[in-house]
């Protein structure tokens, strides 16, 4: 196994018999890296594409290996920030169910105070702290995840739609549209849809935003696109006109939704439930599981609440919400 200290100048080498943990150097053996995040569960946000889309700035990927006596070892991907000060970033933490230890947060943040690390973020795509006893002072914040179960048969998931749902869905599929993967221009095309959905709202982006803008989603197709892991799907009508996209990330059987955005006219038709729709069954076909459709704030169940719309639009696909935990903590210097 390779040591962080190898490539990672500041961080010694450690793993010592009395601790579990040891650094992993990603960039060294990227290879070695995704051979153990893909035997974590889940391990979608684990892997080093996904680490990389999220490292911007001053960040970069590591690994932490958890040895586990009779069992095999779990790994943890993450984004380290030297400045302003040292901290540390999960996208995800395992499932307890996959670990059982429900003393593991603690042990992981008490490791890294000692490593010197000032700032501690566990997060919670996929999987988070829930069920885990929390460290000491950590901050909680808990969001809604809506997983779509795709089993069954079209039927059975059209039956299990809301009633509003159901309803403009047949509206829609009697209309000539049709799902495509989107191969060109993918970041300028979610740049263009995202300032159309900004304008929709009244608001006009300032040109330095829309290049930090335009910036994130070429990240995002250097990174993702480009390993494999991400698709940009679009709905068109008869005409070739896109209506709606959504940039899926495809892994180990299961999809998620990162990011997506429609055009007025499809804002105005909801291309979004036929897009969706669509994927699911697209995601049937070739034997995924389930389709997460990422998450809101837990309080966004409130109507006065800025992402209430979201809400209601994934919960409209007969989805129970899953709560998962978010944790930030701060390590005494």
């Amino acid at each position: 196994m390779t040591s962080i200290a190898l490539g990672m100048p500041g961080i010694r080498q450690s793993g010592s018999p009395a601790s579990a943990f040891t650094w992993f150097d990603v960039a060294t053996d990227p290879a070695g890296w995704e051979t153990l995040a893909s035997r974590t569960v889940p391990g979608m946000f684990h892997r080093q594409p996904l680490l990389k889309a999220h490292a911007y700035g001053n960040g970069r990927p590591v690994g932490i290996v958890l040895q586990r006596e009779g069992g095999p070892p779990v790994a943890l991907g993450a984004v380290l920030r030297e400045t302003p000060r040292r901290s540390l970033q999960l996208l995800s933490f395992p499932a307890l169910a996959a670990t059982a230890d429900p003393e593991l947060a603690c042990r992981l943040v008490d490791w890294l105070r000692m490593e010197g690390i000032a700032e501690v973020r566990i997060g919670s795509f996929t999987s988070g702290a829930e069920g885990y006893r929390r460290p000491p002072a950590a901050t909680i914040q808990e969001r809604l995840e809506f997983v779509w179960d795709l089993g069954g048969g079209t039927e059975q998931r059209f039956r299990a739609l809301g009633s509003g749902h159901r309803r403009n869905l047949r509206k829609l599929l009697q209309r000539d549209l049709a799902i495509r993967k989107i191969g060109s221009w993918p970041a300028e095309r979610m740049a263009w849809l995202h300032v159309a959905w900004a304008r929709r709202r009244g608001q006009e982006l300032p040109l330095a935003q829309l290049l930090q803008l335009y910036r994130y989603y070429r990240t995002l197709d250097r990174t993702l696109t480009r390993s494999g892991i991400g698709h940009l799907y679009g709905l068109y009508d008869r005409a070739g006109t896109l209506l709606s996209h959504a940039y899926m990330l495809e892994c180990d059987g299961m999809a998620f939704y990162m990011i997506g955005a429609s055009s007025p006219a499809g804002y105005r038709l909801n291309a979004s439930l036929r897009l969706f729709w669509e994927l699911g069954e697209l995601y049937v076909r070739r034997g995924f599981g389930v389709l997460h459709f990422g998450g809101v704030p837990a309080d966004a169940i409130s109507k006065n609440h800025d992402e209430y719309g979201l809400f209601r639009f994934k919960i409209g696909f007969g989805i129970e919400p899953v709560s998962r935990i978010s944790l930030s903590i701060k390590n005494e210097e």
